[in-house]
């Protein structure tokens, strides 16, 4: 890799703060100065970075065009090319990106009650030979992707930034989970800066041992500048989808994701036909698509609230009229993304554990509420609190917004990738 030299920064100030109220911050506090003081090599060429992937998923695709259109950076994209009929599929929209697919081995198996799968590039070392970039963003977690260009960075002196989640909150693993996490952890630790979703990645990070300097907290969210364009442009659409939807006079309980076991829709259904409803009032709206979508029709009718919870199906485009026909937002399970999505339509939000991003994102009683991975009781408790004040329900949206505003916004979020990718430039391991 060519020598990295420090070069001004170009642009914008610190956002201020949009009220006298302080948002509350993240446990471990965002390591770059903001705006990032970019790198280039020593010929004042921008850096080659290689960013790595399973596959470029929709949700994504917003930050790695941010990347690419970085004036500093030059970025070509691996990744595989998916498993048709699964969520882990390629975006149909790669315009403007620089993307190698890859042909993929799949491997399905099971792990840890659930069916994963194990995917395998085995032309990547060769084509990261090709493209001989400065610095590696690589996503953790696809121990034999991971070993591959493990080798090839230890081979050509390359530094890695891991981009990982670190590790789940109270996940138990079997037998062939923990082998899988000692493989991870072992590639892990040999990389140059770690990039974590939240506090819970970077505690996690600290808690094996690497060194606060490397540790870099994202709090992954949306494209919330994304978001908001999408509010103003659908808010006319509201009125009619409400018509439409049979939403007219009703208040809403909104779940937006995939619709999968780990997501637990389920518990939300139960927890939602626990809620008093004297007036026939309230509807669970279940924007989403999946697998175990047949699970959940079939637990609603067994509570008689088939008429009181609606599925529409898969939403991408114009999914911000669905956010404003709420009153709140439900994350029953994994996931992470919604939260943000939620706050920045000054919505609150119910969250259990996701990716570690709602432990950063939500304040309990402040802009929301956290609620364990089980316990369909405590949920419908938090539901009923929110839906029995109004008003302070409104306050904690938006309190969430203002917590947008201020702290976690995809310029923060994209500003500390940067920061990492820049400190990996200056290292050599």
């Amino acid at each position: 890799m060519a020598d990295a030299v420090a070069t001004p920064p170009q642009g914008s100030a610190p956002l201020a703060p949009a009220s006298g109220e302080v948002a509350p911050l993240a446990r471990h506090a965002r390591r770059g100065a903001f705006p990032v003081v970019p790198v280039r090599r020593r010929d004042g060429a921008p850096l080659k970075l290689a960013l790595l992937y399973i596959v470029c998923y929709r949700y994504r695709v917003p930050i790695f065009r941010r990347l690419t259109k970085h004036a500093d950076l030059s970025v070509k994209i691996f990744v595989g090319s998916g498993i048709p009929g699964t969520k882990t599929v390629n975006a149909d929209n790669l315009s403007g990106l620089d993307v190698s697919i890859m042909p993929t081995w799949k491997k399905r198996m099971r792990s840890t009650d659930r069916d994963v799968g194990l995917l395998f590039n085995p032309s990547l070392p060769w084509r990261l030979w090709r493209y001989n970039p400065d610095v590696l963003l690589v996503q953790g977690g696809e121990p034999i992707n991971n070993l591959l260009m493990l080798l090839y960075a230890k081979l050509f002196r390359k530094p890695i930034v891991w981009w990982s989640l670190g590790e789940i909150r109270g996940q138990k693993y079997s037998r062939l989970g923990r082998m899988y996490r000692a493989v991870v952890q072992w590639i892990e630790r040999r990389a140059t800066a770690y990039l974590g979703y939240s506090s819970v990645a970077v505690d996690y990070f600290l808690r094996m041992g690497y060194e606060p300097r490397r540790c870099f907290n994202l709090v992954n969210v949306v494209d919330t500048n994304k978001v908001l364009a999408e509010i103003e442009a659908t808010r006319e659409q509201v009125a009619p989808l409400r018509t439409r939807l049979g939403l007219d006079g009703k208040r809403v309980v909104l779940y937006v994701g995939a619709i999968m076991k780990t997501k637990k829709l389920d518990r939300l259904i139960r927890a939602f036909a626990m809620l008093p409803d004297p007036h026939d009032e309230l509807r669970l709206l279940v924007v989403g698509d999946g697998d175990f979508r047949a699970e959940a029709e079939r637990v609603a009718a067994e509570l008689h609230v088939t008429d009181r919870v609606i599925f529409t199906g898969a939403v991408y485009e114009g999914v911000a009229a669905y956010f404003q026909l709420a009153e709140l937002v439900v994350l029953p399970g994994m996931g992470g993304l919604v939260v943000s999505e939620a706050m920045t339509h000054s919505l609150p939000v119910i969250s259990s554990v996701g990716d570690g991003s709602e432990f950063d994102l939500i304040v309990d009683g402040y802009n929301g509420y956290s609620i364990g991975e089980d316990g369909d009781e405590e949920l419908a408790d938090a539901m009923r609190r929110c839906l029995e004040s109004p008003e302070q329900s409104r306050e904690m949206g938006r309190r969430g917004r203002r917590m947008i505003d201020e702290q976690y916004n995809i310029d923060r979020y994209f500003n500390e990738m940067l920061a990492s990718i820049f400190f990996a430039a200056g290292e050599r391991k």
